[in-house]
């Protein structure tokens, strides 16, 4: 009786703990489940290209827009004299932050579930919020400002959307 495990009372025995079964039948959530790993590389890829093609687009539109009054704008003048090995690095580092960002949007819609559409259409005002008075405090015009920060708003909403497509598809 010594080595009893559990109360000797068949009543009591009933209150002494959870079922056994009841933990096969909930299987524990794995972070590639919520988060999977595919997807997410392709939408990197995607996101890495677009970021390598968006200072060439945003230059030809503020130049369509403003013709050579481009270089006295601070943004401009960035646009035209950043080399390719600038582009390559900044290409990278923001693939890599809308990487992060597409992360925690993931486990948070495990968490609480939202359309998949609200990230996208949430990146245009954050980023005008973000980026245009920070344009303008360092001199640029809200033009070149709005035409930067759209361009980027614009290559997140393709990331993430790529990862929706991705995931939706590869379930």
């Amino acid at each position: 009786m010594a080595d009893q495990v559990g109360p000797t009372d068949p009543e009591a025995a009933a209150d002494s703990g959870p079922d056994p079964k009841l933990f096969v039948a909930n299987r524990t959530t794995r972070a590639r489940d919520i988060v999977p790993i595919g997807p997410n590389l392709i939408a990197l890829i995607v996101g890495f290209t677009c970021l390598m093609a968006s200072p060439t687009v945003c230059l030809h539109t503020l130049e369509s827009l403003w013709d050579y009054a481009i270089v006295e704008d601070p943004v401009g003048s960035f646009l035209v004299l950043a080399s390719w090995d600038q582009f390559l690095v900044n290409s990278a580092a923001g693939a890599l932050l809308f990487l992060v960002i597409g992360l925690i949007l993931q486990a948070w819609q495990h968490r609480r579930p939202f359309a998949s559409r609200w990230p996208a259409v949430l990146a245009f005002p954050i980023a005008w919020g973000l980026i245009v008075p920070e344009t303008i405090l360092r001199g640029g015009t809200l033009l070149s400002g709005a035409v930067v920060a759209t361009a980027i708003a614009l290559v997140f909403a393709v990331q993430w959307g790529s990862l929706v497509l991705l995931r939706e598809t590869m379930d």
